[in-house]
């Protein structure tokens, strides 16, 4: 991409006019507006004389330098209200997020997963991190849920509550859950995607042959008698 504009400033308004006698929407039109160093004032963009140097941020570039905490220039906005905003909605950098490994029993979930928060720790010892391993949420959070389908879905989304939670609070949640179901899955993902955090899915594809050499828990072997 160039970074030029695909569409037109008013091209969404002139497509409404074209149709407002079918729809029955009176259209109230809206001019682009650009900042004048020169008068420091809001003008037009089809009023500006030509020659003078002007000053416009777009809204999709203006979301894109608040999530990466650029500062953003005072003629756009004032800086109280930019702080307010930060403060809403900080930068990319310091929101929670989930890291949500997926697996067989045996895969090496739980390892990874205590691998990734050493380097994480390491990398910002301040930053609050939070495991939720499976077998661990079983005996406290979904104490009492059996293996079936709806028992799985129902563990997971417990587990996918809670890392939400701890992403709205700006914390980082790693999960570890077998979370055999797609379903389960794509609602932990939206239950995160709710508070403005981040969400990745980690599959530890080993293979089941070797999970079986593993067996930490014997639930293969029992599996087979």
């Amino acid at each position: 991409s160039s970074g030029d504009d695909f569409y037109g400033p008013y091209d969404a308004q002139e497509l409404v006019l074209s149709f407002r006698d079918e729809i029955g929407i009176e259209l109230v039109p809206f001019k682009m507006l650009v900042y004048v160093p020169a008068t420091d004032t809001y003008v037009q963009y089809d009023q500006v004389p030509d020659g003078t140097k002007v000053l416009k941020l777009s809204g999709t570039k203006f979301r894109a330098m608040m999530a990466a905490g650029d500062d953003i220039p005072d003629w756009f906005s004032d800086p109280d209200v930019i702080n307010i905003l930060r403060q809403v909605k900080p930068p990319k950098p310091r929101r929670g997020f989930t890291v949500f490994f997926t697996g067989l029993s045996g895969s090496g979930k739980t390892t990874i997963a205590a691998a990734l928060v050493e380097r994480l720790t390491a990398a910002n010892p301040a930053r609050p991190i939070t495991v939720l391993d499976g077998d661990v949420v079983r005996t406290h959070l979904s104490k009492g849920l059996g293996f079936s389908v709806h028992d799985r879905n129902t563990n997971v989304a417990r587990i996918g509550w809670v890392a939400a939670e701890i992403a709205r609070h700006r914390g980082i949640s790693i999960t570890c859950a077998i979370a055999p179901f797609e379903a389960s899955r794509a609602a932990a993902r939206h239950a995160a995607s709710t508070t403005g955090g981040g969400f990745m899915v980690v599959h530890v594809a080993t293979s089941l042959e070797l999970c079986k050499q593993r067996d930490v828990k014997g639930l293969y072997k029992r599996a087979e008698k």
